[in-house]
């Protein structure tokens, strides 16, 4: 098809869509024509009455007093300014008021321990980590002659050794030990030269190899705790262990090493719900100070015990 047919087309096309948009406008007209009509006043001679504005006076618009929260009367706060919340350490709660804490009563004649274990029937002694039974605490010599100096915690007793020493009271074997010198850079450029001791031993009932460093320490199993019961008796435990003491039922909970301190839930009893406390090592009694003594009473005066006369 040339170029000159397509033209021929598209002035055809043209056309046809020109005649038909003036169709439209002509059947439109009477339609179109009601727009361009003007608006005339009411011409009968009456008067518009215009009606007033309605003017409302302002109301004043108040926050609402703050109510209470179904956590509490206390528990009252605007929308935008929360109150301060303060943990209770003793209950586990969050609360809105300063909380007291309250604390055991000590009684005349008593320590604060005696007053603890009065008052919740079980008061902390101690928090210890076990070791493992064979400790490297040292060595002697140098070089290839150097021996490890091992320490039995079962006896306390100091054992000297290197690789190869089996221990068969303690059903393990020395499989290395070195004693080595180690040169460390600083950063001002000097040179620090230390000794580093190490030794690994083997159980020889379950093949475990066990490395020990003279520096630290190595612990064996969870923390222990010991508590001393309401009739005086002491009682060892870890986490998770039930202690029962009279018609009471404790159950431990977390330990901690540094501060010693464990998590107790008293339950039985009279008690209506469980108590949970965090039991510390209470701190020791005052010492009674001599100025302190009766009016009258001369300094220096006292029983062959060391106790003040009254």
């Amino acid at each position: 098809m040339s170029a000159k047919t397509n033209d021929t087309l598209f002035l055809a096309a043209g056309g046809l869509a020109l005649a038909g948009s003036c169709a439209w406008a002509f059947f439109q007209q009477s339609t179109i024509s009601t727009f361009l009509e003007p608006v005339l006043a009411p011409s009968n001679g009456s008067v518009v009455e215009v009606a007033p504005l309605a003017v409302t006076s302002p109301v004043s618009r108040q926050w609402g007093k703050p109510e209470a929260q179904t956590a509490g009367a206390n528990w009252l706060f605007e929308v935008f300014t929360p109150p301060v919340i303060y943990y209770n350490t003793e209950t586990k709660q969050f609360t809105v008021t300063v909380p007291v804490i309250t604390r055991p009563e000590v009684v005349e004649g008593t320590t604060p321990e005696q007053a603890v274990v009065a008052q919740f029937g079980l008061g902390l002694v101690k928090v210890v980590q076990p070791l493992f039974r064979l400790q490297l605490v040292g060595y002697v010599g140098e070089g290839t002659s150097a021996r490890g100096n091992f320490q039995n915690e079962l006896t306390g007793d100091i054992i000297f050794g290197t690789t190869g020493k089996k221990l068969p009271d303690l059903n393990l074997e020395i499989i290395h030990f070195s004693a080595e010198r180690v040169r460390t850079p600083v950063a001002d450029g000097t040179v620090i030269v230390e000794t580093v001791v190490k030794a690994t031993v083997k159980d020889t009932i379950t093949g475990e190899e066990i490395p020990l460093d003279a520096k630290v320490r190595r612990p064996e199993g969870p923390l222990q705790v010991t508590f001393k019961k309401a009739d005086g008796t002491e009682v060892t435990a870890k986490s998770g262990d039930v202690i029962t003491s009279g018609a009471n039922i404790y159950t431990v909970g977390a330990i901690t090493l540094d501060p010693p301190s464990a998590v107790v839930t008293k339950t039985g009893g009279d008690l209506a719900a469980p108590l949970t406390e965090t039991l510390v090592i209470p701190p020791p009694a005052p010492a009674i100070d001599p100025a302190m003594a009766a009016p009258g009473q001369e300094e220096g005066m006292g029983n062959p015990d060391g106790g003040l006369v009254f």
